[in-house]
């Protein structure tokens, strides 16, 4: 389903309806309200800023405090600063000097409230509950059937490096016997050589004497 994003042509008409504040009379107005165009740091603020600082004043009076707004979405402190992606010590320190709220939380929160009544199911109670926790469930079970898909598949690789790894060593085993056998050949022919040399040597010696003594 196409969700619409509260900045679409109801949000562009309610711009276009409502003129661009000048930010030379907005300053006016701010230092005769006794706001200064200065910040904290003596700064003087540029004209962007006074026209966003006017609007958040507007969006403030509109939609309320940040904890009002709280209050009517239903939320935690927590749930809030994880709705606005900020540290919680943020939304502390936002409550306890509203000076220091930036522009674009109002405007964020305003476009939230939008979408929420025109897309119930971009609620709070949607965003953080039961529907969040099946959709986070449905996906824990998916990662749990492809762990265990993996867990299986990698046991029958292990199985398999096993049988490949007692193959090879029987291989060796064998390779080794065949070594030694040809070995033990060799030594005996190596042996009945030499004794047939021998036999040779001590024939040829008897029959050297067996000369000599004939002819002497």
């Amino acid at each position: 389903m196409e969700v619409e994003h509260p900045s679409d042509q109801s949000m562009l008409q309610n711009d276009a309806a409502e003129p661009i504040a000048d930010p030379y009379k907005l300053q006016s107005n701010l230092k005769s309200e006794g706001i200064e165009g200065t910040g904290q740091d003596g700064k003087t603020k540029s004209s962007l800023r006074i026209k966003y600082e006017a609007e958040k004043r507007s969006l403030e009076k509109q939609l309320g405090s940040l904890e009002e707004i709280r209050s009517r979405l239903g939320l935690s402190q927590r749930k809030m600063a994880q709705l606005l992606m900020v540290d919680p010590s943020a939304w502390t320190r936002w409550i306890k000097d509203p000076d220091k709220v930036p522009p674009h939380v109002y405007r964020s929160l305003q476009w939230y409230l939008e979408l929420t009544e025109k897309q119930p199911q971009w609620s709070p109670e949607n965003s953080f509950g039961p529907l969040t926790q099946k959709l986070n469930q449905k996906i824990d079970e998916a990662f749990s059937g492809d762990s265990s898909r993996l867990h299986q598949e990698l046991a029958s690789l292990r199985h398999e490096h096993e049988m490949k790894s007692r193959q090879i060593a029987a291989l060796q085993e064998s390779l080794d016997e065949q070594s030694q056998s040809f070995a033990e050949k060799v030594d005996n022919k190596d042996t009945a050589l030499a004794i047939w040399k021998l036999f040779i040597l001590l024939n040829s010696i008897i029959l050297f004497f067996w000369l000599v003594w004939n002819v002497l």
